[in-house]
């Protein structure tokens, strides 16, 4: 984050605010945006608890649950689908394809 400021002003580039992301600060909000940045963590879900001691993260997904349509219930969401999709063999030898990912 550092770096894009340090190279806006650099450049001088004019950066303009936009309203494309959703944080999950307020992680049982609606999920109102296209992209969300999952930089919070609380006591349901935390990116900074889901690895334990090894860089291999924890078997079976997130140990938690949220609603579907809320901003944590997409980051969950979207941990599956990335476990799944790693899970297997490569898309080349599976047959696999992305949209057998979808729910």
């Amino acid at each position: 984050m550092y770096a894009f400021g340090l190279a806006v002003v650099r450049l001088g580039l004019r950066v303009e605010l936009t309203r494309v992301a959703q944080s999950n600060y307020w992680s049982d909000a609606l999920l109102q945006a296209d992209v969300v940045h999952y930089c919070y963590g609380d006591a349901t879900w935390s990116k900074r608890h889901y690895f334990r001691g090894s860089r291999r993260p924890m078997s079976g997904g997130p140990p938690a649950e949220a609603p579907a349509g809320t901003v944590l219930g997409e980051i969950l969401g979207q941990i599956r689908k990335a476990e799944k999709f790693y899970a297997g063999p490569p898309i080349s030898d599976s047959g696999l394809r992305i949209a057998d990912l979808a729910d």
